[in-house]
């Protein structure tokens, strides 16, 4: 793959892009979601 500035390399170049800024949410929010279980589980464990 040739990225030359063609009409066709931008749409891949564009298309590469989102897909990373896709996987960068998806890896925020699985982040997002486990310090909050770890969190809620610590705050379990401090009750007893």
């Amino acid at each position: 793959m040739q990225l030359d500035g063609s009409l066709q390399s931008k749409i891949i170049a564009t298309m590469l892009g989102l897909a990373g800024e896709i996987e960068r949410e998806f890896i925020r929010m699985r982040t997002k979601e486990a310090l909050a279980v770890m969190s809620q589980s610590y705050a379990d464990v401090q009750a007893y």
